[in-house]
Parts: structure tokens; C-alpha cells; sequence
């Protein structure tokens, strides 16, 4: 008997419940921020990645209204075609500007940013040497270049620098990271990284994503914070997570810079984000700019729930506004999740394919919006969801 596409599809998503991979999205209602409704019920969110806690700033709001009513609600078509606005224009030099570089290009997205940039500037012959936790934009972008890809050891300059010396030499070669790594809030070691450039010849590609805003002087991340800054041939900084608005730029010279614009099938082939959009951008980029004591703050309560989470038995590692609390099993990272949002948190439990099996867990992002309350009735309900234990004893 022929199975329809119907029960076909059916019976993937049966297969999705049964490994308790299944997603749902919750509704968020009212304005975004660390203390919001979804669902219909006040939360505490630990999940966002509103690391300044500017996603719900009424300054930044008026801007996008006001803009909205003076240059309308949409671009019209593709920069390329005819959806270049000066407001587009304008970001661009102002990022580049923050950045220290000559250009921008400014994409809807970090995804559209990371394909861009890859895309652009890599194809066949050329070889891409690419973290092995690299974000999942990256990993695309690096299939759909059609270049070849050398995977190094996850934060390994040594691996790194083995594959650059195994690997042929013909063609462009080019090494991409993550500065801030997505899931676990570690490190790049971006100082021995770019140390390696003048023997083995490569552009040096950062996605900034969970730094630009945080991190470094003025907020610009952690090429900066490390001094490489200079090193850097391709940064990626999205602006949806601690400058609080939506879309990303590549700051780059001006060869790379043409290439993207050139080449980068995601910004050729995406309708321009509308210019309202764009002056909001701008104006939640001078905020965050100017956001120090944000800054500091994000680091005092970053060190203030992994003190408290010590206190409970819980070892957070790191130091950054990325939490992780390693569980294993999926059925034990959504029945912790589940008890926490019984007690008033909200917290993702990451599973396959974001992470790999067996190594489930809490993805917990620290904000400097949420208070000390809120730091520590998390650690507290952490520990009556789980009960206090050493995470290295956990399957």
C-alpha cells in the first residue's frame, strides 16, 4: 500500500515526540524584555539573548515609529534593484565607524551575514577552516561557498594549525570562528589564532554575535577586548541580540566589502530591510555604544549567578553572560525546563541538532536587566528542579 506525503510527514513528526526533539513556539505578548508574558503568564526570561537589556527600550521605539511614519513601512525590492536607502548608507558607516573598519554591509539577519561573507568571499579551489561548533549559519555558509572545509578542534589553535599545515596551499584560504560560542559561552583563543596568519597566510573571519555590545572597549566585542582587532579581515556583529533590534552587518574592507555586495547571494537576492527598520538599528547602536554601565552590570550579575549556583552545587563555566547546565538525556533537560516555567523561569532546553546527543542541556542567558531577585530565585528553583550535584557525574 502507498503511504501518502501526508502520513509520511506525520510520522516524522511521531518521530520527533518520541525522541523529545520536538519544538514548540510559545506567544509572546506585550514588550519584549527579561520580565515579559508568554503564554499568558508572567515569566522571568532566561533565555533571551537581551544581553543589554534593550530589546524593549521605549527611546529605541519612538525612533522606529517616527521613522515609520516619515519613510513608510517597506524598501520596496533588493538593495541592487533599487532598495539601497540613505538610511541603509548611513548604518553602514556608523558600524563601521564602531568597528574601527573601512566598510559595513548590512544584512536582515546573522544568518544572512555569515552566508554573505562566506559565499562572497570563498568558492571551489579556495579552503575554509572552520571551528567544529561553529553556529549552524556559519556551517552553511561554508557548504554553499562550494570551497572546501577543513573542520579544526573545537577552540584549538594547535589542531588549527596542524590542518593549515596538512592542507594544500592552492586557492584562498580562510579560518572562520565563532569570538563567543553560541551554546556554551566559551572562547575562541583569538590572540593564537590571529598569530598564526603571517606563517600560514589566511583571512580571519570572527562572528562577534554574542559579543558586539558585551564585551571589549565601547562594546565592540572581543577582537577588541583581545587587541586583534587589526587582524580581523571579516567581522560579523548581529544587532537582534545586546543592541536590541534586528539584523546584522560584516564590517571588512573595501575589496571584501564589493565581493559581498557582489557575490553574497543573501544580500543580492533579499528584499532591503525597510529604512524605518534600518534608523531604529542606528539609534539601538548608539545605545548600546554608550551602554557601560550596562556593561558593567551584565558582568556583575553574570559572576553573581554563577556564585550563587556554586553556593547550590551547580559549576557554571566560564565567565561570559552564557550559562550552560550540562543534564545529558533530552527527557531530563525538558523535564527540567518544565519545573523551572512551573516556578516562573523560562529556560530553552538545547537538544539535537543544536547539541550533540547525550549532551543536552539548560542554555541560561544572564541579562543586566534582571535583578538580584531574579538571579537568585533562578539558582534557587535550579537547585528543587534538579537537587544540588556535580555536573561531571551527569550521563
Amino acid at each position: 500500500m502507498t503511504i501518502s506525503a501526508e502520513e509520511i510527514l506525520a510520522q516524522r513528526l511521531e518521530r520527533l515526540d518520541e525522541l523529545s526533539l520536538r519544538r514548540s513556539l510559545r506567544v509572546l505578548s506585550g514588550r519584549a524584555g527579561v520580565h515579559c508574558r508568554l503564554d499568558g503568564r508572567d515569566v522571568v526570561n532566561f533565555s533571551s539573548n537581551d544581553y543589554l537589556g534593550l530589546a524593549g527600550d521605549t527611546d529605541i521605539g519612538r525612533t522606529l515609529a517616527g521613522a515609520t511614519a516619515e519613510l513608510g513601512s517597506g524598501a520596496g525590492a533588493s538593495r541592487l534593484v533599487g532598495g539601497h536607502h540613505e538610511a541603509h548608507a548611513a548604518l553602514e558607516r556608523e558600524f563601521a565607524d564602531w568597528m574601527g573598519a573601512p566598510r559595513a554591509v548590512f544584512l536582515p539577519s546573522g544568518y544572512h551575514a555569515n552566508i554573505a561573507a562566506l559565499t562572497a568571499v570563498c568558492g571551489p579551489g579556495d579552503t575554509i577552516f572552520s571551528d567544529e561548533l561553529n553556529h549552524a549559519s556559519i556551517v552553511d555558509g561554508c557548504r554553499l561557498s562550494g570551497a572546501s572545509v577543513v573542520v579544526y578542534r573545537h577552540a584549538d589553535a594547535g589542531s588549527l594549525a596542524e590542518k593549515l599545515g596538512e592542507a594544500a596551499s592552492e586557492g584562498l584560504r580562510l579560518v572562520v570562528t565563532e569570538s563567543i560560542f553560541s551554546v556554551d559561552g566559551d572562547e575562541a583563543p583569538l590572540a593564537q589564532i590571529a598569530a598564526l596568519k603571517r606563517p600560514h597566510g589566511f583571512l580571519l573571519m570572527i562572528d562577534e554575535a554574542h559579543a558586539i555590545g558585551c564585551y571589549g572597549p565601547g562594546g565592540r566585542g572581543l577582537c577588541a577586548e583581545q587587541g586583534i582587532s587589526r587582524e580581523m579581515d571579516l567581522l560579523v556583529g548581529t544587532f537582534g541580540k545586546a543592541v536590541g533590534a534586528s539584523g546584522a552587518a560584516i564590517a571588512c574592507g573595501d575589496l571584501l566589502a564589493e565581493l559581498a555586495i557582489n557575490r553574497g547571494r543573501t544580500f543580492m537576492f533579499t528584499t532591503a530591510t525597510p529604512p524605518a527598520v534600518t534608523e531604529m538599528v542606528r539609534a539601538a547602536i548608539r545605545r548600546a555604544r554608550d551602554a557601560e554601565d550596562r556593561r558593567k552590570r551584565l558582568r556583575e550579575n553574570a559572576a553573581l549567578f554563577r556564585a550563587g549556583c556554586q553556593k547550590q552545587g551547580f559549576s557554571i563555566p566560564g565567565a561570559r553572560a552564557i550559562c550552560p547546565v550540562i543534564l545529558g538525556a533530552e527527557r531530563r533537560a525538558l523535564l527540567a525546563m518544565e519545573r523551572l516555567w512551573d516556578s516562573g523561569f523560562y529556560v530553552q532546553a538545547l537538544r539535537p541538532p543544536t547539541v550533540p546527543a547525550g549532551a543536552c542541556r539548560l542554555r541560561i542567558s544572564v541579562s543586566a536587566a534582571h535583578t538580584t531577585d531574579d538571579i537568585g530565585g533562578l539558582a534557587a528553583a535550579l537547585t528543587e528542579a534538579l537537587g544540588p550535584h556535580d555536573q561531571s557525574k551527569d550521563e
